[in-house]
């Protein structure tokens, strides 16, 4: 079944499968059988002590040796009558000949759903996983180029953001780098950035900054990360001081 050291192919892992959850008993004893006989026409006594001390760990030997008690080769028939009697004595024979044993080639577990999937992965619930999909398909199918790259972003994000900030936050979300967003890398982004602990959020804005990837902030990086700041916090101060006075102005 395995091809040269290869793995087994599903091809020859099937039957296999077919025969130890729907085979007959005499089908299951002829696979053991041929299992532990060395020129599939006998089975030696020492080879199956061999195997079946691989199989069970201790066992008596004795127990083995009544197989043999006519000589030290024994073919299907002295076998399958010995088996039939003696099946109890090995756990790897009790389990396959038992009737009603557990193998199924069918699950009963449940399937979790894609969204299921992504909330595990991220700190989205499913529902905001099921929203954020539809967003992203409204995005797409806005964009020229059928896809979100950072012409779709840049109107979402600014304001607030700067500009000249917009580049670092689409290179946090586009983990693989290929000029575009994935409805994964939007998912995995979003959580980062809006649902994830402290220390996940600080390592999404380090991203934001990090401009050549290679986990550290030069002196210039460092610059522009003060800078940009410095911007928004000049920007969002400037916000709260007009809203404050518009509702002075109201009263």
């Amino acid at each position: 079944m395995v091809g040269g050291g290869r793995g087994v192919q599903f091809r020859d892992l099937l039957p296999l499968l077919v025969l130890l959850a729907r085979g007959t008993r005499e089908e299951k004893i002829k696979f053991l059988y041929g299992v532990i006989a060395n020129d599939g026409m006998h089975i030696e006594k020492g080879e199956c002590l061999r195997q079946c001390a691989e199989w069970e760990g201790e066992l008596s030997s004795a127990h083995i040796s009544s197989l043999f008690a006519q000589g030290d080769k024994v073919n299907f028939e002295t076998f399958n009558t010995w088996i039939e009697k003696n099946y109890e004595g090995l756990e790897t024979a009790k389990w396959l000949l038992s009737p009603n044993n557990s193998l199924s080639l069918i699950c009963h577990l449940e399937t979790p759903t894609f969204y299921q999937t992504l909330a595990g992965v991220t700190h989205l619930s499913e529902v905001e996983v099921i929203e954020l999909e539809k967003r992203f398909w409204s995005l797409v199918g806005n964009s020229p180029s059928g896809r979100i790259d950072i012409s779709i972003i840049t109107p979402l994000v600014t304001p607030p953001l700067p500009p000249d900030l917009v580049p670092g936050l689409f290179r946090a979300f586009d983990e693989n780098q290929d000029g575009h967003l994935d409805f994964k890398e939007l998912s995995c982004g979003v959580s980062a950035a809006c649902r994830g602990p402290v220390m996940e959020r600080q390592i999404f804005c380090f991203k934001i900054f990090d401009g050549d990837r290679d986990g550290l902030l030069s002196r210039a990086e460092t610059n522009f990360m003060i800078n940009v700041m410095l911007q928004i916090s000049e920007n969002t101060d400037h916000k709260l001081t007009k809203s404050k006075t518009g509702s002075g102005d109201n009263i």
